[in-house]
């Protein structure tokens, strides 16, 4: 909006799209972030923490109005918080669902994505047009529908804030595991983990390291145990 209007920022179109490009290459940043928290933490505490930090975005974005270098900063905030909580719903998706389902239960997930944001959008604009103040034959959102919006934005977060605390937390899964179809399997397993703990050099006849040679670990009925490359 003009500077004349006492609370814009006068900026061009170009600099609202730099301004805001932040929010997208900052959810592509966050993607390693959240690998780590999520395995140590579970899905669970990373949505928690992703919207946490969106409802500080959108409540920063009630004072932080007066400089274009602000709305940077609502832009990383947001994308932060946006990147967090997006990526914990595939996996809180298929830890609640059966393997069968999963593909349809991440299909209402992007579909539910899609309606959020046409109604979101749908509802700023309302809010923003019932404000807005006419300037010489022109409708001008006022900045106290931009706050209104963010108090929206901010409690929509906290519902969601408030849902995602009652979502069940990591437990142990009672349904099979791939990892170990019987005892002998499981046993292969631990000698296979054992045999990385060895240390040593496998030489050749003449004395010289042998580079990539297969060692085999044998049990003692002779069933290979355990193999693995030097």
């Amino acid at each position: 909006l003009p500077k004349s209007t006492g609370y814009g920022l006068g900026q061009s179109m170009v600099v609202a799209g730099l301004l805001v490009a932040p929010l997208g290459l900052t959810m592509m940043f966050t993607a390693p972030v959240y690998a780590r928290l999520s395995a140590k933490y579970g899905p669970k505490v990373t949505l928690i923490l992703g919207l946490l930090i969106i409802a500080i975005g959108y409540g920063a974005g009630l004072g932080l109005m007066s400089a274009a270098w602000q709305s940077l900063v609502i832009s990383v905030l947001l994308g932060a918080g946006i990147g967090l909580a997006y990526s914990s719903l595939p996996a809180l998706i298929v830890g609640a669902v059966p393997a069968s389902e999963t593909g349809a239960a991440n299909g209402l997930n992007t579909l539910m994505r899609s309606i959020g944001t046409s109604v979101s959008s749908a509802v700023i604009g309302m809010v923003l047009a019932n404000t807005a103040n006419n300037v010489g034959g022109v409708e001008i959102p006022t900045m106290h529908g931009f706050r209104v919006s963010f108090l929206i934005a901010t409690g929509a977060v906290a519902v969601g804030l408030l849902l995602a605390l009652f979502l069940p937390g990591r437990r142990p899964s009672n349904k099979p595991q791939l990892r170990a179809s019987s005892e002998e399997d499981a046993a292969l397993e631990r000698a296979e983990q054992a045999l990385r703990g060895f240390r040593g050099r496998v030489l050749g006849p003449d004395g010289s390291p042998v580079a990539r040679a297969k060692v085999t670990l044998i049990d003692r009925r002779g069933r290979q145990a355990g193999a693995t490359l030097s």
